[in-house]
């Protein structure tokens, strides 16, 4: 015969499944749209792995925390909107977004999420991570500037079909961007 405190646990757990179930059932489906990485990693893995011959994992992406109803208010902005489509590489790893949504079409959005694996893992063949170890904050962001426009001319001689997609980002970044000297141009005087 069981525990008094077995049976306790016992009907707890049962109750609690249950209840999961009956909660599941009856809620909204959630309102996130977009491409989960979980559902193509392995191909973007073996996509990577098959275009540099090497295998190179892929993970998720920690999101940002969110910002505190305080810092919201001392720097009176939101943040940018391509916060969701940062990526990075410890120079080991790719890690990529868990959910990217490109307008809305899964079709961009896979071809996004390829540009980005592609990017990262060209940044771990050519050993990139060595810049972080740069003392001058000026230089090393010289070698990282130089560095990008190594991976972009990379991919446009040997991964000719993200071309299109590397545009496409390359002119949503510049329409993003607003310096004080493209204001100048632009500003009649």
């Amino acid at each position: 015969m069981s525990e008094p405190e077995d049976l306790i646990l016992e009907g707890a757990h049962f109750a609690t499944r249950h209840a999961r179930a009956l909660w599941r059932r009856h809620a909204r489906a959630p309102a996130s749209s977009g491409v989960p990485l979980a559902h193509i990693r392995t191909r973007l893995e073996l996509f990577v792995s098959a275009l540099f011959t090497t295998p190179i994992p892929i993970c998720a992406i920690e999101p940002h925390a969110p910002a505190t109803w305080l810092s919201r208010l001392a720097s009176g902005r939101r943040r940018a909107r391509h916060d969701s489509a940062l990526c990075a590489t410890d120079g080991q790893r790719v890690y990529l977004p868990g959910v990217l949504d490109v307008e809305g079409n899964d079709e961009n959005t896979l071809a996004m999420y390829r540009l980005l694996a592609v990017e990262q893992s060209a940044r771990i063949v050519r050993q990139s991570h060595a810049f972080a170890r740069l003392r001058s904050e000026q230089t090393r962001d010289l070698f990282q500037l130089a560095d990008a426009a190594i991976v972009d001319r990379w991919i446009v001689l040997n991964a000719p079909g993200l071309v299109e997609i590397l545009a496409s980002a390359r002119s949503a970044a510049l329409a993003e961007r607003d310096t004080p000297r493209r204001r100048q141009q632009t500003d009649p005087v």
